[in-house]
Order: C-alpha cells, then structure tokens, then sequence
C-alpha cells in the first residue's frame, strides 16, 4: 500500500518538473544571468531634423585635413580652408554636449550686427567669431549683417560648412535686441563664469565685439563639454578653425585672388616674400590718429626681405644677432590701460631675425614679393626696390569703420583689396606682420609658425609665432 502511495507522488513530481522544464525552456530563463552591458542600449531622444542639418553642416569642419606647410600650392582659390599646425581632430563645436539638451532652437538668434563703429576688419571678424560660439552654446542659429557696407557681405565671402545668411522674414527693426561690448574689458574678464543664456535673453540678440575672449573662455566650467575641443588649442588655432568654417570667397574675391597668384606663384618652385606694416597716423588712411609704425620701421622690413632676395648683395647677410630680453621689457606701445597685458615671458630664442631660405631655391627668378600697407607711397617703395618681381593688388586700401570721403562703389573695391591681402599674406612662403590685426590673423590663417616674423613697435624685428603676437604687440585680440 505505502510502495503504490509513494510511486503515485513521485510520477506527479515528475509531471510537474517536465512542465516546468518545457516552460522555462520556451522562455529562454538563461538569458536573465546575461551580463547587463550586453543588454539593448536605451536610445537617446533624437533630435529634430532641422537641428540634426544644422550641427552637422555648422561644426564637421576640419576632420581629415592635414595642417599647413607654408605657401598653399591649390590652384583653386576656393580651397583656403587649412586648419593651424597640431589642430585637434574634435570639431564639433558643441562636441561632448549631453542628448538631454534642447535642439537647435529655430526661432531664437545670435547674430554679428555691426552699423557704425565696430572697428576694422580684423576687429569684426574677431567679433564674429565669439558670436558664433555663444550661438552654438545657447542652441541659437547664427548670423552675420554688416550694414554699414555698401555692398553685401555674400559680394566678397560666401558662407564655407555654416549658413550664416538671414531669412528675409526675419524684422531686425522690431524683433530684435542690441547687445553691444565693444572694448568691453568687464565682458572679456567674465568668460570663466558667464552664462550666455542669462546674457542673451532677446529672441533675436544683435551682437558686437571685438576681443579675443577664448582664453578665458576656455576656463568656464558651464560648458565644460561643449569646450572640449578648444581647450588643446591655442587661440590662433581657435580663430583659424572658425574663419575656414565661415568662410570662402566670394566670385568678387577669388577672381582677384586667382588673378595676382597667376603671377605671385606661377609655380610649386616660387617663394612668396610677404609683409604689412601698418603705419597710421602716418599713413594716408584719413581719420585714424593711432601711432602704429614709423618710416625707419618701414625701411626695416624692406631691408630685411632684400637681404632674402637671391639677387641682392644682402642675401645671407644677417640682419642681427643679439636676442631680446626674455621679458620683452622694452615693449612700450601706447595703448589703452585696459589692454595692458603684462609682460609675458617668451621664449628667449625670439632672437633678431636672420634667416635666409634654403639655398637650393635661391634663383632669383624664382623669387616674388609683396608689401602692403597703409601708405601708398610705402607700397611705391617697396616696388621699386624689387622692380618686375613686385607683386600687387589691385584697389585702394579703405579702413571699413574709418571711410573719410570714400563712397558706395570705392569703399565695396577698397573692401575688396583688403581681403585679398589678407588671403595672399596668409599664402606667403615668408611673412612679416606688424602692429595690425589684418596681418596678425593672416598668420593665423596661415597656420604655421615656419617663415613667420614680427617688426615690434620698437622697430626691432625678430623670429615670432602665432600663439605669442597678443603677447609681443600687448593686445587683447
């Protein structure tokens, strides 16, 4: 009796274990002791496609392109965009920022607004460029209006992998709000801790400036991620990535380009000697006062490129051998207080310049010069010392926020020139830059320390890298 009850039992513990085997079996049970990594990843919320265009075409800008050797060597003028020596390969502007954040809003604006005084061109663009980092770091779209142009700004520069063009629908007269910090030391000094958001609180902020902020701005813990790019950079490095992102010649531009490096550097073998020298208050540029440059500083320069000329009696001969005081204590430029930077220590091998080129491209015929300036009749000089290997530009130099007389047509070809010698300096084999934006972010452009030289407002000339011409010439841009 007991073996029959115990034998029934055991034949139903069998049936419920083969029911709970064949079950667990289906279920597949195993895959719960999985680690959790091999689990399906959660998706982030996708951004709309509007903004998912926008990041994309604004800020995958440099990937994939190898830095600078000196001279360009495209025949193609549209292809300027070259990126600074040791350029980080992250490009996304708002690179590390978290899924959580808002798209791109599409009816919320920085733009870059300059009517009247905003400064020269160098001026400007360092304005734009700033503007176009708050824009990226408030998710606002991005603009640029100059109005104060004659000419449309699209006559002379195209927008490169950003659109910076304004709807027509867009009212600046009613919609918008000015936002001006012009030479604003207290906006410059508020980089490390600012909230752009609290700043810019219009729907559409109009914005000028015109300092380089993005050292200080790297040190803003608000957004850190978003930085991450810039902060292995140094700041020429930062405004030469910008410039390549915003822009390309225009048709105007690249045409006048394209025409003077048909002679400046007909082929690979050419070297392109280059300098500007900014004298004004002694230039013919009308209404600018600021003490900048001398005439012996003039003859300086001249003097130095003549002795890198294969043909002058002067070439090899060295300018100079004593190297400046590590400290640069003898830097006196006249300057507003709130731009005196302190004497930075320098590398003490910013020695007296006294290169020549290789002597395996020393043919004389091979060799192409260009000066440019604000004095006409120092840019007469300069031609007459190099005679039929004088390169130059069409047009006449114009200030954009100091125009004297000039008008309409005169001042869009003046513009013209300007940014043609700015392009064709930062293609030269050998550049000298002088106290002057223009040249200064030419070198930036250039993106390379190779062949860089600097005529200080002592009149000495030394060897120079880009990262230290805000220290050399006690600027805050």
């Amino acid at each position: 009796m007991r073996t029959s009850l115990y034998c029934g039992k055991l034949a139903r513990l069998v049936v419920v274990l083969s029911v709970t085997v064949i079950y667990l079996y289906h279920t597949q049970w195993w895959t719960l002791l999985l680690p959790v990594q091999n689990a399906a990843p959660t998706l982030a919320p996708i951004a709309s496609v509007t903004a998912l265009r926008h990041m994309t075409s604004s800020h995958n800008a440099f990937i994939q392109r190898k830095p600078s050797q000196g001279a360009y060597k495209e025949d193609n003028v549209t292809a300027l965009s070259k990126p600074s020596q040791g350029t980080h390969k992250e490009d996304n502007v708002t690179a590390g920022a978290k899924s959580s954040q808002p798209p791109l809003a599409t009816d919320r604006y920085i733009i870059y607004y300059c009517k009247g005084a905003c400064g020269g061109w160098a001026d400007r663009l360092k304005g734009i460029a700033i503007a176009y980092v708050i824009a990226n770091l408030t998710h606002r779209r991005f603009g640029i209006k100059i109005p104060d142009i004659p000419c449309p700004l699209r006559e002379f520069l195209l927008p490169a992998e950003v659109p910076w063009d304004l709807p027509d629908s867009l009212d600046l007269q009613s919609d918008a709000k000015m936002y001006s910090r012009l030479d604003s030391v207290a906006f410059y000094k508020s980089m490390p801790s600012v909230n752009f958001s609290e700043v810019f609180t219009a729907r559409v902020a109009l914005f000028k400036a015109n300092l380089d902020y993005f050292d200080l701005l790297k040190q803003n813990a608000l957004y850190e991620r978003q930085l991450q790019w810039m902060r292995p950079l140094t700041n020429d490095q930062i405004f030469a990535r910008i410039f390549h992102q915003l822009f390309r010649p225009a048709p105007r531009v690249a045409r006048a380009l394209q025409s003077v490096l048909a002679s400046a550097k007909p082929s690979p073998d050419h070297r392109l000697l280059c300098a500007h020298v900014r004298f004004a208050s002694n230039s013919e540029v009308l209404r600018d006062t600021t003490r900048r440059h001398t005439t012996a500083h003039g003859h300086t320069v001249l003097h130095f490129l003549h002795s890198l000329d294969p043909a002058s009696p002067l070439y090899n001969v060295t300018t100079a051998t004593a190297a400046l005081p590590t400290s640069y204590a003898t830097i006196t430029a006249d300057l507003p207080l709130s731009y005196a930077f302190a004497n930075a220590a320098l590398p003490p091998s910013y020695a007296f310049a006294n290169a020549a080129l290789p002597p395996s491209r020393a043919k004389a015929d091979n060799y192409r010069f260009f000066v440019t300036s604000d004095s006409q009749v120092y840019i007469d000089q300069a031609g007459e010392v190099f005679g039929a290997r004088f390169v130059r530009t069409s047009g006449q130099f114009v200030h954009v926020d100091r125009k004297g007389g000039q008008r309409g047509q005169e001042v869009c070809e003046g513009f013209t020139k300007v940014l043609v010698d700015q392009l064709l300096l930062a293609r030269c084999d050998v550049l000298v830059v002088s106290m002057s934006g223009l040249s200064r972010q030419a070198a930036y452009i250039r993106g390379t320390d190779s062949g860089l030289y600097c005529i200080l407002m002592t009149g000495q000339l030394v060897q120079c890298q880009p990262s230290h011409l805000r220290q050399l010439y006690h600027v805050m841009g």
